[in-house]
């Protein structure tokens, strides 16, 4: 996948979308939890200075340019050869023959080494089955980000009953509007009504139950995604 994401390059939708993404949850800081907010800044305070410290609340969200020098920059650090493994071990009674360099700040012993050219060039061309059928790439453009933040005008109809906008003989579709929020907030739900699987009476109806509600949750997986980066539920 790393490698696929470097030779197709950064996307300019791709882009757009995070932007978006970032941009949303800047506009209802205010909603999120502050703990949250405390642990995440306290992460990266050593990368500001006094002349930049003012926009630390803000970097993590808003993306002002879509530099695409930069990002190919950094998706080319993602190939095999940039590649970097950590393994760690209690016992290191098997390493007598090499020599241990010492850490400086909690004076660990590590040794570092290259990979071979052997590993090095199955990592740069890995053999795996071809599969027509699935295809590794970017996300596909998402519809689902609002155009406009703008609040509709209040219908107190609109909140107080429920209406029936779609039907058919397999489902129907019911809409009531909220204006507690104030946020872009969409809660779909689906019943499933049936009783030829036996869930509340026999194990095998749970279990079956339980890996078609797995299996359905996977085929609507970047349907799912698209959502929830528009911070749709």
């Amino acid at each position: 996948m790393a490698q696929n994401l470097a030779e197709e390059g950064p996307i300019q939708h791709v882009f757009e979308e995070c932007s978006k993404n970032g941009d949303l949850k800047w506009k209802f800081l205010e909603k999120s939890k502050p703990i949250n907010a405390t642990i995440s800044l306290s992460d990266k305070m050593h990368l500001f200075e006094d002349d930049n410290i003012h926009d630390i609340l803000s970097s993590r969200h808003l993306f002002k340019s879509f530099n695409k020098e930069a990002y190919q920059e950094l998706l080319d650090g993602l190939k095999p050869e940039h590649l970097n493994i950590y393994l760690s071990s209690q016992k290191v009674d098997t390493l007598t023959d090499k020599e241990f360099t010492v850490e400086y700040w909690y004076k660990t012993e590590y040794i570092k080494e290259k990979f071979s050219e052997d590993l090095l060039a199955k990592m740069k061309n890995p053999v795996a089955e071809a599969k027509n059928e699935f295809k590794l790439s970017n996300p596909i453009e998402n519809t689902f980000f609002p155009n406009t933040l703008e609040l509709l005008e209040e219908n107190k109809e609109d909140c107080s009953t429920v209406k029936l906008v779609y039907s058919d003989n397999k489902i129907d579709v019911w809409y009531k509007k909220s204006e507690k929020f104030k946020t872009p907030k969409i809660n779909a739900i689906n019943l499933l009504y049936t009783n030829d699987c036996g869930n509340n009476t026999s194990v095998e109806g749970a279990a079956f139950v339980a890996v078609f509600l797995k299996s359905l949750e996977d085929y609507f997986r970047e349907f799912l995604y698209m959502a929830e980066m528009a911070s749709l539920e």
